[in-house]
């Protein structure tokens, strides 16, 4: 299955039946992801070269962002230990732990040009956040440290903010 966030349109050609294949052919490829604006470090585990010659490398990086996924890795494996309204907040710390199993494989490696541009994070950190929870689309109880330390910088009323606290 695919997961494609709104805010993150492909910017790039992706061999989507590379993956597939490639995903059916090695049982432990059960994510893969795609490269963003950052770089990513820390590899993790080994790496795996398609047929067609496509490179594929294990990040300890988990991503929520757009990727392909086994069905039944995210039924069995992610979605058991996803307690908050962002998955990448529980799926991180198992990631570093346990990085053969559920750090994802990151197309072409995780190298060359971002294959999505984020076209809109002021919607998952800032006003636009602020007036979701306001309109009681998200519970404040579901805002991460960094959700919320992010609206702080960008000016979003924190005192008002904290009277969805009970809601």
């Amino acid at each position: 299955m695919y997961l494609f966030q709104h805010d993150l349109p492909l910017v790039r050609e992706i061999n989507h039946t590379d993956i597939l294949v490639t995903a059916e052919a090695n049982d432990k490829m059960r994510l893969v992801g795609f490269k963003g604006d950052d770089p990513i470090q820390r590899p993790c585990g080994d790496d795996i070269v398609s047929e067609s010659g496509i490179f594929y490398r294990r990040f300890k990086l988990w991503t929520d962002r757009n990727h392909f996924a086994r069905i039944d890795h995210y039924k069995n494996d992610i979605l058991p230990q996803v307690t908050s309204v962002f998955p990448e907040d529980n799926m991180h710390k198992p990631t570093r732990l346990n990085c053969t199993y559920f750090a994802p494989y990151y197309y072409e490696g995780g190298k060359g040009d971002p294959y999505y541009k984020h076209t809109d994070a002021s919607e998952r950190y800032g006003f636009k956040l602020f007036e979701r929870v306001k309109r009681g689309e998200v519970a404040y109880s579901s805002l991460s440290k960094v959700n919320i330390m992010v609206m702080e910088r960008m000016g979003v009323n924190m005192t008002e903010l904290e009277t969805y606290k009970s809601g």
